[in-house]
């Protein structure tokens, strides 16, 4: 019974955290790798899962048309220089149903994901 418990602890924790669990002030690590193209370059910039990064603030953004979305602000932690930005670029969370779209981009070491508010109560790339 304790293997048990223990395998669905340790099973429940490698899970992402929902969009609308993710709090200001936490550390959490990516649980994808994904690619950004780097800004006025031809070659890509990498973020692997495990990674870490600290999320710094979450700003609710309302766009003409009625289109509203959150954004998320993290410090990234293996940031290669404040120099470093990357263009906006569409990241598909793994296994959700129907697919969630990240918009995201790296500039001046914050890793800055938006997402339309619809998806807010699904699954994230992080935990």
């Amino acid at each position: 019974m304790r293997l048990f418990i223990a395998l669905f602890l340790i099973s429940f924790s490698a899970l992402a955290t929902t969009w609308e669990n993710l709090r200001p002030g936490q550390d959490y690590k990516l649980t994808q790798s994904f690619e950004l193209p780097i800004y006025r370059q031809n070659s890509m910039m990498s973020f692997m899962k495990g990674e870490g990064v600290y999320l710094k603030e979450i700003e609710p953004l309302a766009l003409p048309g009625g289109f509203n979305m959150v954004l998320y602000i993290f410090d990234y932690k293996n940031c290669p220089g404040p120099q470093m930005e990357t263009e906006l670029e569409i990241v598909e969370v793994e296994n959700t149903s129907p697919v969630v779209k990240a918009g995201t981009l790296l500039e001046s070491c914050e890793l800055k994901v938006y997402i339309e508010l619809k998806d807010y109560y699904k699954e994230s790339f992080f935990k």
